[in-house]
């Protein structure tokens, strides 16, 4: 419904009336800023949180600085709770074919479930619909694994749970956690601590 309205303030006036602002009518303009802040009023707060595929490539080239990086050929899972975050990780993978490639690294889009943890092979695994207790459940499992674990929720990072929170806009964003690192067991290059806040 809100769509609708939308587009129909977005719509050229076929037939504009003379002097419309003179007789206290909006403007075009002022319709369509008017439109643009309902429709941000109008969105969810979980989707202001929603995981992009921008973030997903940013973590995908943050893997190449791992030591120890896979090379040819790699598993990124997008781990999910709920099923909301199990639709939104399909999304992302079939926005973005399944696959990425950066480097001479090929990484497949898994969505899996944080329930079936046990049969993935991911070297990285991003949680895609984060939570405290999924980044408990997430940390736990990868102990001492070298699985690196990413969110977009830098609170997770914070707090020692998960290893890596990566935002893309409105500019790229990278932070790591020592501790969710050293618990991991995995680590960085010395040149991309360069690039980025540790806790």
């Amino acid at each position: 419904m809100l769509k609708m309205s939308i587009g129909k303030l977005l719509q050229p006036n076929r037939a504009p009336a003379p002097h419309a602002e003179e007789a206290g009518q909006p403007s075009r303009r002022q319709l369509t800023a008017a439109a643009i802040a309902i429709a941000f009023a109008s969105l969810p707060d979980s989707a202001c949180a929603d995981v992009l595929p921008e973030d997903l490539h940013t973590a995908a080239r943050s893997i190449l600085f791992l030591k120890n990086a896979p090379v040819g050929r790699a598993d990124l899972g997008l781990v999910f709770t709920e099923r909301a975050g199990q639709e939104l990780a399909q999304r992302l993978g079939d926005s973005l074919g399944r696959q990425l490639r950066v480097g001479s690294l090929d990484l497949d889009l898994r969505p899996v479930a944080l329930a079936n943890l046990a049969g993935s092979t991911a070297r990285a695994l991003f949680l895609v619909d984060p939570s405290q207790m999924a980044a408990r459940a997430l940390s736990g499992f990868v102990q001492r694994r070298g699985i690196l674990t990413i969110t977009s929720d830098p609170s997770l990072v914070n707090a020692g749970l998960l290893v890596m929170a990566v935002r893309s806009l409105p500019r790229v964003t990278i932070q790591v956690s020592r501790v969710a690192e050293q618990e991991a067991g995995v680590s960085f290059a010395p040149a991309f601590r360069m690039m980025i806040q540790e806790q």
